[in-house]
């Protein structure tokens, strides 16, 4: 019998912390700092290495797509856990963090600490099938049980997933001014401004995000409803 520790999904998890680790190097080493100090102000100025950046948002997708394969090697091998789920969910989380860290210094860790609440509430149900606990939930909304269909694999939850993988790199390059799309003026003659197709991609990303906000309210309310009936 394989330890827990070698499941294949938990393997995968393992490559994708190692995978974070670079982004987050990558991340530390595009930000560099210098003091000016001049006759009329004296403030730091940050400077961006865009190369590091494409660097480690490429490094950030591949990290995100295993996630996926960690999902269908569970299925796979039936080597669904306890460990595992709190494990996938766990450095999910992780990697938001370490990207909302860098992409909104300011406001970041609001969406962060969220995340990290609901990991909390979710862990205390004690299931490895949280999602599915909570669309068969009868006081979920249908909006919600939407969203956990099949784990995501409704329209809404794709858009929810994309949301709350892509949207803290959208700001993360729209932060940093870094270029990410080609310089495309027309296409088949069709004029086409890529800034408006940025912020159409960014919308899209943060009306995802917004739903998984939307989402993660309902479960801490779940959960908090719970704590005050137990007194």
């Amino acid at each position: 019998m394989v330890p827990v520790y070698f499941y294949v999904p938990n393997l995968i998890g393992y490559v994708r912390l190692g995978l974070l680790l670079d982004v987050w190097r990558k991340l530390s080493l595009a930000h560099s700092y210098d003091y000016r100090d001049n006759t009329n102000s004296k403030d730091w100025i940050v400077q961006v290495d865009s190369k590091k950046i494409y660097e480690a948002v490429t490094i950030y997708i591949v990290f995100s797509l295993l996630d996926i394969l960690d999902g269908i090697s569970a299925r796979k091998f039936k080597q669904s856990s306890k460990f595992g789920g709190f494990l996938d969910v766990m450095v999910d989380n992780f990697g938001r963090s370490c990207i909302w860290s860098f992409a909104a210094p300011n406001w970041g860790w609001i969406v962060i600490s969220c995340e990290w609440l609901v990991l909390c509430a979710t862990q205390s149900w004690n299931t490895t099938e949280w999602k599915t606990t909570l669309a068969e939930m009868h006081d979920s909304p249908w909006w919600v049980n939407e969203i956990m269909r099949d784990n995501f694999k409704s329209p809404l939850g794709v858009l929810v997933a994309i949301g709350l993988f892509g949207t803290p790199v959208w700001v993360l390059l729209q932060n940093t001014k870094t270029k990410w799309l080609p310089e495309v003026t027309d296409v088949y003659g069709i004029d086409i401004d890529m800034e408006k197709v940025e912020y159409l991609i960014g919308g899209i990303l943060v009306a995802g995000r917004i739903l998984a906000l939307c989402v993660e309210s309902h479960v801490l309310k779940l959960h908090f409803s719970g704590l005050a009936r137990m007194h």
